[in-house]
């Protein structure tokens, strides 16, 4: 990956234990193999303690890549990381903070919790944002700053709320994604 100038963001990044426990123990499960635990104590997330209260964002996504190759050998890194987002959605659906938001979702329906988005994602790290536009009431535009990782990882999550939001074939697309700029734009429809 690039060198990315990263002079406006001076702290640490970190991605909070309710993501890693919603991908790693909730989303992979009974998938988890010794071998992946292994792999991932050598990263740095044991999972034989409590989880830390945040992991640098770098080992966090070296683990996010790591499950993808595990888990979905026969697929591409884009289509594993998909799967995996979707996996991290079912796995915060069974966390305490999780099944409070995923109530709302249900509530809420898919235009506005998908609206809501970016104060939902606010509790998984501690350095990026996302911005949501309405285009129509079926389409957002939605802009992640700064973006790090697989950008089929956030489709997968996007597309995982949105359903269980209750909308009826959701479809998220990559309008933008720039490794040097840290931005990812993405476009969000769905039929009612």
């Amino acid at each position: 990956m690039p060198a990315v100038e990263r002079t406006m963001y001076t702290q640490e990044r970190l991605v909070f234990a309710p993501s890693v426990e919603a991908l790693l123990i909730r989303g992979v499960g009974t998938r988890m193999t010794s071998h992946l635990r292994d792999q991932l104590r050598g990263l740095g997330i044991d999972l034989e303690k409590p989880l830390l209260p945040a992991y640098r964002s770098d080992v966090w996504q070296q683990a996010v890549d790591l499950i993808a190759q595990e888990l979905h050998p026969g697929s591409s890194m884009g289509e594993a990381q998909r799967k995996l987002g979707e996996s991290t959605v079912s796995g915060w659906e069974q966390t305490l903070i999780g099944k409070a938001m995923i109530t709302l979702t249900k509530l809420y329906g898919p235009r506005r919790i998908l609206l809501r988005f970016p104060q939902m994602s606010k509790s998984s790290n501690n350095y990026s944002s996302m911005t949501v536009k309405e285009v129509s009431p079926l389409e957002l535009e939605m802009v992640c700053h700064p973006f790090e990782g697989w950008p089929e990882y956030v489709q997968g999550c996007i597309c995982a709320v949105a359903s269980m939001a209750g909308a009826k074939e959701p479809r998220v697309e990559v309008v933008r994604h720039d490794r040097a700029t840290e931005q990812l734009v993405l476009r969000t429809t769905w039929k009612t």
